[in-house]
């Protein structure tokens, strides 16, 4: 529910949790919002094994030693996780309005909690995370939701006919929510937020990068996950199980292997319309010459696109979140999404 509700705080860690790796990062914040400090850099290998259990097992160690090293709870945390903890997509949920609503976060938020009962599936474990609020039609600024008398505005029910929530659901096996529960309880009701990180991917480049139409195609460990953004918001996202650790010594095989994967996932957000060629290239993946060359060469793209090539950039964690404070913290691609999740931490308040 972060789009809902913001806070500022002061000791922040960011992580990214990966099916191989959990990398984080832990920093101060002033009160006026600004990094004025990166404190740590946090690397966490885990070996092939491990599987969703075993990851939050490591991310609750990992979140130990941070307190017991700076000696406090960190303000904030948040964990921005990929398809090694859960499955997630996009959905729209919509909902008419009561007979007179108010325009803020308060309203906003019990309509989008009674929507979350209504989806809710008894049988697995469900997370939603809304990346956007539409009222007939059209895209609710984050500003209007501040409270501020400015833009606390009344509409009649007549003149709000629908609202609609794009969402970002995650389904987690089932033994999951409750390890992430006992792990809150356990630390001591540290106030950390799970998040996709194909939101933050959206924030990073909508808000940071001001992008409004792209792809994004993030190249980890043991997977490799599209996000498609149209003006700015998060249409939808797919993943395919192929990453970094299944290129071996045939690397032309895999290769061509790990093409035809990314075609047919490219082909499934067709149905949004014609992607504008425009690319983020981000991951472990991006390093290698085969996948990226792949990926410039745009063979995937021609039937879905009107563009004759792509545009592809490939977005290193110290080009998107260049902060003097944070020099030497952020390097390569490989930390696209702890930068970005960094960066979605500086204007989302935790949920607990």
């Amino acid at each position: 529910m972060s789009f809902l509700r913001k806070e500022k705080s002061h000791l922040s860690a960011a992580l990214d949790v990966g099916s191989r790796t959990i990398k984080g990062l832990v920093f101060e914040v002033s009160d006026t919002g600004l990094i004025i400090k990166a404190h740590k850099r946090i690397v966490i290998q885990m070996p092939a094994a491990y599987r969703a259990p075993r990851i939050v097992g490591e991310l609750h160690t990992t979140l130990a030693d941070i307190i017991k090293e700076f000696g406090r709870i960190p303000g904030k945390v948040i964990a921005g996780f990929g398809t090694s903890l859960a499955e997630y997509r996009v959905e729209q949920w919509d909902v008419e309005p009561r007979e007179k609503m108010r325009l803020d976060r308060k309203y906003l938020a019990g309509y989008f909690n009674g929507l979350f009962g209504q989806h809710e599936e008894k049988d697995r474990a469900t997370m939603a995370t809304p990346v956007s609020i539409e009222i007939n039609g059209y895209p609710v600024r984050p500003e209007v939701l501040d409270g501020d008398a400015r833009h606390s505005l009344f509409m009649l029910g007549g003149a709000c006919r629908d609202i609609r929530f794009r969402t970002v659901v995650s389904y987690f096996p089932s033994e999951i929510r409750t390890l992430l529960a006992e792990m809150k309880q356990m630390l001591g009701g540290v106030p950390i937020e799970f998040i996709p990180l194909a939101s933050v991917y959206q924030e990073a480049l909508a808000y940071r990068l001001n992008v409004r139409d792209a792809l994004l195609i993030d190249i980890g460990g043991t997977s490799t996950m599209l996000v498609l953004l149209k003006d700015g918001m998060l249409v939808q996202t797919v993943a395919f199980p192929f990453g970094v650790f299944s290129i071996g010594k045939k690397v032309a095989k895999e290769t061509s292997v790990w093409s035809q994967c990314l075609r047919n996932a490219a082909d499934s957000l067709y149905s949004f319309g014609p992607l504008t060629g425009e690319t983020y290239l981000v991951g472990g993946g991006a390093r290698i010459p085969e996948l990226r060359s792949y990926v410039e060469q745009g063979e995937w793209l021609k039937s879905i696109s009107y563009a004759a090539t792509p545009h592809v950039i490939v977005l290193e964690g110290k080009s998107l979140l260049a902060r003097d404070a944070l020099a030497g913290f952020l390097q390569g691609p490989e930390d696209a999404g702890l930068a970005s999740v960094v960066e979605y931490s500086m204007h989302h308040e935790v949920i607990i």
